[in-house]
């Protein structure tokens, strides 16, 4: 009788522990894809389309990253050629991905994470770094536009190539968005205006990314810190601060086949 309960408890002893498995999507297809010709007809946002079944995503590879850790492209770290990449302007690879419904947001991110490990032979880690930003905040007692009173059902937004958004609803977080795309920054924004509700304003500045000189007859445009702070009573400060950031110690540039 004792024999057999050392031999139960050795056989417990040495049973593999049980491990959840990583969650990955049901059927996955990402595939290097050049933006369509300007006289195609054919549009390609960038960007990831959320369904309760699925996503339809067009983006860089650095963009897919930064999706997947759930953090802004400005907070990947990794090599040259990875930072470089700018939509349209780098490889741009399509993706199409299909998971239960009822799967959640974080579940999608660490689906994407396990995809990229899997196809790009991604390693990666999170880290803290104290790194200069630019924060974000209101430029006296109060910013120069109110609050929205349109439905969020009505809500338009409006963003130009280079120097120019606006809309009815819109959020700080949106601005900050629209700026990182339309204007070439050396360091991360960090929203510390406390402003958390929908706003109705338009910004309208000379974004560094446009080389083209203003058309004959009209004044040159504000640079971005002019145009925030006297359109918006907005302010860009310079400061110190820990970041959390994903580096990249390897990645392929192209993915395995599908």
């Amino acid at each position: 009788m004792k024999r057999t309960a050392v031999l139960a408890l050795i056989l417990v002893s040495v049973a593999p522990a049980q491990t959840t498995p990583s969650p990955k999507f049901d059927v996955a297809s990402i595939k290097l894809t050049p933006p369509p010709d300007a006289g195609s007809g054919t549009i390609m946002s960038v960007g990831c389309d959320f369904k309760p079944d699925k996503i339809d995503c067009y983006e860089t590879l650095k963009g897919y990253i930064a999706l997947g850790y759930d953090l802004p492209q400005d907070r990947v770290s990794g090599p040259t050629w990875l930072m470089d990449q700018e939509a349209f302007q780098s490889d741009m690879f399509e993706l199409v991905a299909k998971f239960p419904k009822g799967t959640s947001r974080a579940q999608v991110l660490e689906m994407l994470r396990n995809l990229l490990v899997e196809r790009f032979h991604l390693a990666a880690h999170r880290e803290d770094r104290e790194t200069t930003v630019y924060a974000l905040m209101v430029d006296g007692k109060a910013p120069l536009f109110k609050t929205s009173n349109v439905k969020p059902e009505s809500r338009r937004t409006f963003m130009g190539m280079h120097g120019y958004f606006g809309g009815n609803h819109v959020t700080i977080a949106d601005l900050v968005n629209a700026i990182k795309h339309q204007e070439a920054l050396d360091h991360p924004i960090l929203d510390r205006t406390n402003l958390k509700d929908s706003y109705e304003f338009s910004l309208t500045w000379h974004s560094n990314k446009d080389s083209n000189p203003p058309p004959p007859g009209q004044p040159p445009l504000p640079e971005l810190s002019t145009a925030l702070r006297e359109q918006l009573g907005l302010k860009l400060v310079r400061e110190k601060a820990p970041l959390e950031m994903v580096v990249v110690d390897h990645v392929e540039k192209t993915p395995s086949a599908n």
